[in-house]
């Protein structure tokens, strides 16, 4: 679908789902290189911007969350800019853009601000609406770092062991769009000619500045989560040494009784002298045994109490 918005000697087309029509189109109109064109119709996996003697062509990955994978998936977004117009082409809706278009159709004023410069200010103004999308993804990718360290200090360290994987492979994947696209400002801020003017490198850097927040938060977010996947693994690893600790010192209380379970279990009275085996079938030899190897359980229980052991 194609749609058309001009104002001021400025135009702005953007197609959603481009066909073989749409894109015989362009290369009739505006010559575009056919393997830029085939590369609005099948994926590309890097965003990045390349200068041809007649327009330029930036691929652009932006970043979505998807609830049913539960991690962050991109969008690609093909942009051509000639000296007069601005060409938008996506498979997918891209939210941003799509809002932006449809206000500068609906709304005059709206048009006049975005098409009141050169093309390049219109680029700048797409570019921008773009980067602001980010912040809200990035603030709910926050929102979850503070819910896991809340929840951490409260005791849940293995329920969060896979809330925090999945943060954490959000973040990687949000760093895999996002990161490649700093060549695309730095790129656009050294481009002169025909496309644009001097003082347009002003609006560039201001759209690079917006690109370094979002990249920044997202890094500071990189580092909070790896903080807490330290910090829970930290916890569930004191927890593990509490319990191996506390199972070991019982079985060292119960050695005592274990010894006489094992003495008593191999026929212990067998081959011994007959005094020696009147003395073990004595019940007061036993009852005595038992005594004994009790205090020698409480002795124990006193020494690992003292030790703070327990």
């Amino acid at each position: 679908m194609k749609k058309e918005i001009k104002n001021n000697n400025i135009a702005w087309v953007d197609i959603r789902k481009p066909n073989e029509e749409d894109l015989s189109g362009l290369a009739k109109k505006y010559h575009f290189h056919p393997l830029h064109l085939e590369e609005c119709v099948t994926p590309t996996y890097r965003s990045g911007i390349e200068e041809h003697e007649e327009y330029l062509f930036i691929v652009f990955h932006i970043p979505y969350y998807s609830p049913t994978l539960q991690t962050t998936k991109s969008v690609e977004l093909d942009i051509f800019v000639t000296p007069d117009t601005v060409i938008t082409v996506h498979k997918k809706p891209v939210p941003p853009v799509d809002e932006l278009f449809n206000s500068c159709q609906i709304h005059d004023q709206v048009r006049e601000k975005n098409f009141s410069g050169e093309v390049s200010y219109l680029l700048y103004q797409i570019l921008t609406k773009v980067l602001d999308s980010y912040l809200p993804k990035l603030r709910h990718i926050s929102e979850h770092i503070d819910e896991i360290e809340d929840k951490i200090f409260k005791g849940w360290e293995k329920e969060m062991v896979e809330k925090i994987s999945l943060v954490r492979r959000d973040i990687i994947d949000f760093g895999k769009v996002i990161f490649p696209q700093e060549e695309i400002f730095r790129r656009l801020i050294q481009i002169k000619g025909q496309f644009f003017r001097p003082y347009d490198k002003k609006y560039f850097y201001n759209a690079y500045v917006l690109y370094q927040r979002a990249r920044d938060l997202l890094n500071n977010n990189m580092e909070m989560i790896e903080a807490l996947k330290d910090t829970n693994d930290s916890l569930l690893t004191h927890k593990l040494n509490q319990l191996i600790k506390v199972l070991t010192i019982i079985s060292a209380i119960f050695l005592p009784f274990t010894f006489i379970t094992s003495l008593y279990g191999m026929n212990f009275g067998k081959g011994l002298p007959a005094w020696a085996s009147n003395i073990i079938s004595n019940p007061m030899f036993f009852s005595g045994l038992v005594v004994f190897f009790i205090v020698a359980m409480l002795i124990l229980f006193l020494i690992f109490k003292r030790k703070r052991w327990l």
